[in-house]
């Protein structure tokens, strides 16, 4: 479900956003690192830290919003 609004977002962030999909379930160690409880989850870094997360489905639009939020 949210596979077509991440690329949505990776088509709007060209240049200006690394956009990237991680499989929990395949690579659990990254949803313990990162304290994932829900899926799906966006989380945005900045520097290597996570500067903001919000779980539940998002359309792209809103997920721009958060982008634009933690920078």
């Amino acid at each position: 479900m949210m596979a077509p609004e991440v690329e949505k977002l990776a088509q709007q962030t060209t240049g200006s956003a690394l956009i990237v999909k991680v499989d929990t379930e395949a690579l659990p160690e990254l949803g313990e690192r990162y304290g994932i409880r829900a899926i799906p989850t966006v989380a945005v870094f900045k520097n290597g830290e996570v500067v903001a997360r919000e779980s539940g489905a998002r359309p792209a639009a809103a997920l721009h919003d958060l982008l634009k939020r933690a920078a």
